[in-house]
């Protein structure tokens, strides 16, 4: 009895095996290139609204791959490419040209490579780029928020230029006329702080608090927060 168990142990872990070399076998067919990073990050010129970059692969698998369609999920890929058949062992890259327009701080824009194999099988590698955008212009906040009846509390936010260049607050303006908007210079081309002070607030209400600059990059030139006002 013990004589077969062992038998019977010997042909499960033997199966087994087989069954694995299976499975990768079927992974290596699967049409899919290695690419060297799914992932690639690339600084950008904060003068630049579009940026390129290059995907590098290799086809590891026993038979050749067809890289038959890219696949965008917006507008932001301008273009990609090229389309071609790799053969086993051959290696190539993806080149994406990326629109990351007004953007500043980390950006991340993807495409979808679909590829096949000699059989038809299809499969599907996403790529990302992270264009980090330097942030001329930063604004701490986004949001101010009020009360109904807050009358005369006035909230700041502060505007910190990041270049080795000096850039001035000219304008701060509020789409709501019950906003009082004022500019402070904390130092010179480096440093501001936009005071909002309500002077009624007897409703709920959402506006605009506009900040102009006069960086000559015509991206940081014009910022906007929002003034909210709730019950």
């Amino acid at each position: 009895m013990a004589v077969v168990k062992g038998m019977c142990s010997c042909v499960i872990d033997r199966l087994f095996q087989v069954l694995l070399v299976l499975l990768v076998a079927g992974d290596v067919w699967a049409g899919a290139l290695t690419f060297e990073s799914a992932v690639v990050e690339v600084p950008v010129a904060a003068d630049k609204n579009e940026v390129s970059v290059r995907f590098l692969y290799e086809n590891q698998t026993g038979g050749p791959v067809d890289v038959v369609e890219f696949r965008t999920g917006c507008g932001a890929c301008l273009s990609v490419g090229p389309k071609r058949m790799v053969e086993s062992g051959g290696k190539g890259h993806v080149d994406a040209l990326f629109k990351v327009g007004s953007k500043s701080g980390a950006v991340e824009k993807s495409v979808a490579v679909v590829m096949a194999d000699a059989s038809g099988a299809r499969s599907e590698q996403v790529l990302t780029l992270r264009a980090v955008v330097p942030e001329l212009v930063v604004v701490s906040e986004k949001k101010l928020q009020w009360r109904v009846g807050e009358v005369g509390v006035t909230r700041s936010v502060d505007v910190t230029m990041d270049w080795e260049r000096p850039i001035r607050v000219m304008a701060a303006t509020s789409t709501r006329k019950n906003m009082e908007v004022s500019v402070v210079e904390v130092v010179a081309g480096q440093r501001y702080r936009i005071d909002v002070t309500p002077l009624e607030l007897q409703e709920a209400q959402l506006g605009m608090i506009r900040i102009e600059t006069d960086c000559p990059i015509e991206k940081y030139r014009k910022h906007v927060i929002f003034a909210q006002v709730t019950r």
